[in-house]
């Protein structure tokens, strides 16, 4: 805790790849609302992206 850097990912070590899904059949406005921020900002989640180094293929 309070340690930039102290962990990192290696890639030569065994991992799997997991995805996240977000869905409802009661709240269907939560998605929509979500997909409309997604797309509003997506230059912020770019640089989210690009800052904690996250690849999606």
């Amino acid at each position: 805790m309070g340690q930039p850097n102290a962990l990192s990912f290696d890639p030569d070590l065994k991992h799997t790849r997991d995805y996240y899904y977000a869905s409802t059949t009661t709240k269907p406005e939560l998605i929509a609302d979500f997909n409309s921020w997604m797309s509003e900002n997506a230059d912020k989640v770019a640089e989210l992206k690009a800052e904690y180094k996250v690849n999606l293929d």
